[in-house]
């Protein structure tokens, strides 16, 4: 299992802030495969200090020339969402609908780093504490450099992991001396909590996420309960499905 299961692969108490920033950020990472900024596709209206949507006519023709069956667009200004609008099908003559389900990837990523943030917040995580202390990988476990890894070098890519291991994992230099992008750091940092709170990332995630923003249909896997009919298949570029 990684943190990018969905493609592949407690309530806590935060400031009002943090709780808003917590809901936009997981509502758009769960139901948008593309999110438009303030600054996208230069859409800021300098006159008005406004987003000016009117780029959304020109995104079904940039989906036929990419040959994308489905796009889902939210916009957010003042922190706040504003616009939501999903385009294209999601099979022959089927429109995708607001609440379609889309495989994020990548996009697993800030869930897993907001999970461990909150775990942080409520005093049951440490962000410097050596992750060996839950998790050793079988691969490092004669490596010096393990006792360094630690949540924050994981959460900034610090970790001296490659994106994904090709055969053994391996350090690639010294942890937290600099930046590289690593699937690997957050696959270690998913097996250290779910080995101290002995349930699965997604068991932890729901009462202290999903459930309290109402997010019924966010997982880090496909389910039974999910509802086939609302899932966007991944296709390729001849527009071929990848999965069912």
């Amino acid at each position: 299992m990684r943190t990018e299961h969905i493609s592949r692969q407690n309530t806590c108490r935060l400031s009002g802030a943090v709780t808003a920033m917590l809901a936009s950020i997981l509502l758009l990472v769960t139901l948008f495969a593309f999110v438009i900024t303030a600054n996208w596709a230069n859409a800021q209206s300098k006159s008005a200090g406004r987003i000016d949507l009117s780029c959304r006519a020109k995104i079904p023709v940039w989906m036929a020339e990419q040959k994308v069956p489905t796009v889902g667009v939210a916009v957010i200004e003042d922190g706040k969402l504003k616009e939501v609008k999903v385009f294209g099908e999601l099979r022959k003559g089927v429109p995708a609908q607001f609440n379609t389900i889309f495989g994020v990837a990548s996009l697993t990523k800030p869930i897993t780093a907001l999970l461990a943030l909150l775990l942080v917040n409520v005093g049951q995580w440490d962000l410097d504490e050596p992750l060996s202390n839950y998790w050793v990988d079988p691969d490092v476990k004669d490596d010096p450099k393990l006792r360094k890894l630690t949540t924050r070098l994981v959460l900034s890519h610090q970790t001296g992991f490659p994106n994904w291991r090709h055969g053994k994992l391996a350090f690639e230099f010294e942890p937290g001396t600099k930046f590289q992008y690593s699937g690997e750091g957050f696959e270690y940092l998913r097996r250290a909590i779910e080995r101290k709170f002995h349930k699965s990332l997604g068991k932890i995630a729901e009462p202290l996420l999903f459930a309290p923003l109402g997010m019924k249909d966010t997982g880090f896997h496909w389910t039974d309960a999910m509802d086939q009919s609302k899932i966007a298949i991944a296709k390729d570029i001849v527009g071929n499905n990848l999965s069912e």
